[in-house]
C-alpha cells in the first residue's frame, strides 16, 4: 500500500516535470502526486493528436506515450533525484477510442527492486473518469546514483 507523501519533494517533483522536460511542456502535461508510488497526469486535449479523422479518435500512441511518462514518473516519487529511470517495456491494452477530450492517466508502482521497477496504468476521459480508455503495465530499470 501507498504511504501519503508528507515531505515538500513532490513539489519539486512536479516543477521539474511540467516544467525542465522541453517534451512536457509541449505536451502541456499536469502531474498530480497524491501518495508516494501513484501519479497523475493530465494531457490538455489538441487536434494534433487525432489519428482517426472518420470517428474521430485520438492516435493510439497519445495514450502509449502519456503512459511511460506517468508511469516514470510514479518510480520517480521513490527514487532520489540522482537517480535515473529508462523504460524496458511498455505493454498498453486499448479498451476504447479516446474522444476529443482531455486525458487523464494513473500509473502506480506495483513493485520496486533495487535495478527494476514494475507500474500499473489506466488512461480515461476527463469528462468519463469511471470509463477505462485504455490499461497497461510499464516496466523500468532504475539506475541508483552511487556518488557518495
Amino acid at each position: 500500500m501507498s504511504q501519503p507523501i508528507e515531505k515538500p519533494d513532490h513539489t519539486v517533483l512536479k516543477q521539474i516535470l511540467e516544467e525542465a522536460v522541453p517534451f512536457h511542456r509541449l505536451l502541456g502535461l499536469r502531474f498530480q502526486f497524491s501518495h508516494i508510488g501513484d501519479v497523475e497526469v493530465l494531457l490538455p486535449y489538441r487536434d494534433d493528436f487525432i489519428g482517426d479523422m472518420r470517428r474521430p479518435a485520438l492516435h493510439g500512441g497519445v495514450i502509449s506515450v502519456l503512459f511511460d511518462i506517468a508511469g516514470g514518473a510514479a518510480v520517480m516519487t521513490q527514487i532520489d533525484v540522482a537517480d535515473r529511470v529508462s523504460t524496458i517495456d511498455l505493454l498498453v491494452d486499448y479498451m476504447h477510442p479516446a474522444p476529443k477530450q482531455n486525458l487523464i492517466a494513473r500509473a502506480k508502482i506495483m513493485r520496486l527492486g533495487k535495478k527494476i521497477a514494475l507500474t500499473q496504468l489506466e488512461c480515461m476521459a476527463e469528462n468519463a473518469p469511471h470509463q477505462l480508455l485504455a490499461t497497461g503495465r510499464a516496466t523500468y530499470h532504475v539506475r541508483r546514483d552511487t556518488t557518495p
